[in-house]
């Protein structure tokens, strides 16, 4: 039987099939640019999707987990034999210069290897090797972390519980490609302007500590009674704590439990329970459970999450609201203004706030609502739930299961040092004065998200030709497609 030849392509079919048309572009790019695909400039493959045998030492099996913020994180790796590893890397061996890239999950995460000290496989990690006398690297490397090209596959990917990108999405993935000239001047403008911009987020992070630092140790000394030594010699007239419990009847049926002190406190001070002073303590409810809707109606309940409670302060920028039902089913976690809000559930357990607005509001169950009574100065339990002895505290007692969570007895049994209302209202008003930088830090947390957005805008910029490095006068991208495609043709 006759073997039939594999029939040679043309210079313009080979062009017709690596540019997009011009009616199937994202978006217009300077002249002297094209827009291909991501198998024309790179050879795109991907790891195994097996499950190799794991063994105790061997070859380091990188996965989606381990792509980590443009860093390839070696913490948690699996280990896979040498027999393993040699029969991957034959699809997908990885050398200097490649970009990994997260088929699963966090669909993304791109990392640029560089200086590779010894060899690993990958498995469901997609890798970009740019075609070298095509696109750069680097080039490829910050295209792939652009929101607009991370949102395009996002919303072609599979998976309701896991997303998942296929290899096919991912070859036919669309690149704008300029001259290699600009190419180069595009990457060291990102590199410019990326360094400028994590230089102010350090600066950022350094000012954030060393204020996380001295708030906490004015925090101590302000609990230990430290701070309100010279009012109290100037006001030895005034009445106790121990005076102060006498008067408060609401939680009379609450004993005060034996509790021992941290620090030696002032004759006039008492070591008390939160619930001894509180007139509620309670939590909110899932709305799922219940079949209630979010909706975006403002007019409806405002609903309070973990998210939303800071430390010492509420972030509503981005409000959620439910229907007005919820209310109804979930009178007792209803908010009044004063309440404070005691994050109980997960990472943010701790982080404390007062309710300070006019309108109804509720809360899930990962938030507890606590209720002083009246002759308790809020701000001032506020501070010391916000304190490294409230830390502490919830430290000793919270409890992991799934996710690490306190009890509502455990809200009520959190000690408080209590001086008088007088008191607690000295120590507020220095507190305040003390951490007035406290609105600093918090704009300068909101900076540190801008530097976020801004490295997304100068991206998006990069990729359309509006950074202002672009020369017309240049080669054009096309004329070097031509020559790579003239080569391919004599190679075949």
């Amino acid at each position: 039987m006759k073997r039939l030849s594999k029939v040679k392509k043309t210079l313009e079919e080979l062009l017709e099939e690596a540019l997009v048309p011009e009616d199937e572009h994202p978006y217009e790019v300077p002249d002297n640019w094209l827009w291909s695909k991501a198998n024309i400039v790179c050879d795109v493959r991907d790891g195994t999707h097996d499950s190799p045998l794991y063994i105790n030492d061997g070859i380091p099996l990188i996965t989606s987990k381990n792509l980590n913020n443009g860093i390839l994180d070696f913490n948690n790796v699996n280990f896979i034999s040498i027999e393993d590893h040699n029969n991957i890397s034959k699809r997908s061996k990885v050398d200097n210069g490649d970009i990994l890239f997260a088929m699963i999950g966090t669909i993304g995460n791109p990392v640029l290897v560089e200086n590779i000290e010894y060899e690993f496989s990958i498995k469901n990690v997609a890798l970009f090797k740019p075609r070298k006398k095509l696109v750069l690297s680097s080039y490829i490397y910050y295209y792939l972390n652009n929101k607009f090209y991370l949102d395009t596959l996002s919303n072609q990917s599979k998976g309701s519980t896991q997303k998942f990108i296929s290899l096919g999405k991912l070859r036919g993935s669309l690149i704008p490609l300029p001259p290699q000239q600009e190419q180069k001047r595009i990457v060291e403008k990102i590199k410019s302007m990326f360094i400028k911009l994590d230089e102010a987020k350090e600066l950022i992070e350094e000012a954030r500590e060393g204020f996380k630092k001295r708030k906490a140790s004015i925090l101590a000394k302000a609990f230990r009674g430290e701070l309100t030594n010279k009012w109290r010699e100037g006001h030895p007239d005034v009445e106790s704590a121990d005076e102060l419990l006498n008067m408060i009847q609401s939680n009379e049926n609450i004993s005060n439990e034996e509790i021992d002190s941290p620090f030696d406190l002032s004759d006039k001070w008492e070591l008390v329970i939160l619930g001894t002073i509180s007139e509620l303590i309670t939590k909110g409810a899932s709305p799922r459970w219940q079949g209630i809707n979010y909706t975006n109606d403002p007019s409806q309940v405002l609903f309070i999450t973990s998210e939303n409670v800071r430390e010492g302060y509420l972030d509503l920028n981005e409000p959620k609201y439910l229907e007005n039902f919820f209310n109804n089913k979930q009178k007792r976690s209803i908010l009044k203004k004063g309440d404070i809000l005691l994050n109980i559930v997960g990472a943010s357990i701790g982080r404390a706030a007062i309710y300070d607005k006019d309108y109804d509001a509720n809360i899930n169950q990962a938030v507890s609502l606590i209720r002083l009574n009246e002759l308790i100065d809020g701000n001032y339990i506020k501070y010391f739930l916000n304190s490294t002895y409230a830390l502490l505290f919830y430290n000793q007692n919270k409890v992991d299961v799934a996710r690490a969570n306190l009890s509502l007895k455990d809200v009520s049994s959190i000690p408080i040092p209590l001086p008088s209302n007088e008191e607690q209202k000295e120590i507020v008003s220095i507190l305040d004065k003390l951490l007035k930088e406290e609105s600093k830090i918090k704009e300068l947390t909101q900076f540190e998200e801008q530097i976020e957005s801004l490295k997304k805008s100068i991206l998006n910029k990069a990729f359309r030709g509006q950074l202002g490095t672009n020369d017309p006068e240049n080669e054009k991208a096309i004329d070097l497609l031509k020559e790579v495609m003239e080569e391919k043709l004599v190679d075949n």
